[in-house]
């Protein structure tokens, strides 16, 4: 392996680590699990990520924040993630019953979503779609950037494992393997831009978090596979560069 293509490959994941361990750093300490400090966490997330990629990629400010993918996004792409986010809010109560679960929307509900959308939109795209997946789609064509994505996305996300159950740590590591290839899709249908991505993960992550749940054991495990299908309806539409 040629010197530049290992140096590329050790700063991207240096600072792949270093974005998702602040991320995740940050909602322990503060204590942000359905998006109580998302605002903050995104900022920091945010201004980490921009300085990481100024410094050791782009070398200019407004260049990062093109290349990162935070410039206006393509219509396409927004109505393409509106359409998966609708289509997964309407699945929760749908895999309630079929869990045999009781929801109820919780009393901060609508306070909760600018956090939601923050921290599992805005923060969580910037890292993966934006930065990992956008760094390496710049050189190579779009299923082969998928695939060399997938290998950051699952090391990092092997952290869930301290966090949650082994089996809801599984099922979300599959997830985000699974989902790897449609977030991309609509990363790519944004105009390479994480916004719609962003839609759609904070309501994968954020949707049930905005309920109660009385009983129904496995709808955490069957709303992660209403997850991991419908966002791949992103492939409907047909995005413009190969």
């Amino acid at each position: 392996m040629p010197a530049c293509v290992r140096h590329f490959w050790l700063r991207l994941l240096a600072v792949t680590a270093l974005l998702y361990t602040l991320m995740a750093g940050a909602a322990e300490l503060l204590h942000s699990y359905r998006g109580e400090a998302g605002l903050i966490i995104a900022a920091l997330v945010l201004a980490a990520a921009l300085t990481a990629d100024r410094l050791l990629f782009s070398g200019a400010f407004l260049r990062s924040l093109r290349e990162l993918g935070l410039h206006a996004p393509a219509c396409r792409g927004l109505l393409a993630a509106a359409v998966i986010s609708a289509a997964l809010i309407a699945s929760l109560p749908l895999a309630a019953r079929a869990s045999g679960a009781t929801l109820s929307l919780r009393a901060d509900w609508l306070w909760l979503i600018p956090g939601l959308l923050a921290q599992a939109g805005l923060a969580e795209e910037l890292v993966f779609r934006g930065f990992v997946f956008g760094r390496i789609r710049a050189t190579r064509a779009f299923w082969r950037a998928v695939l060399l994505s997938i290998g950051p996305f699952a090391l990092v996300h092997m952290a869930l494992f301290f966090s949650m159950p082994p089996a809801i740590a599984a099922a979300s590591l599959m997830l985000s393997i699974v989902t790897c290839a449609p977030l991309a899709q609509l990363y790519e249908l944004g105009g390479r831009t994480i916004w719609p991505a962003a839609l759609v993960h904070a309501t994968v992550q954020g949707a049930i978090k905005l309920v109660d749940i009385e009983g129904g054991q496995l709808l955490p495990l069957i709303w992660i596979g209403a997850c991991a299908i419908l966002p791949w309806a992103a492939f409907l539409w047909r995005r413009a560069e190969p």
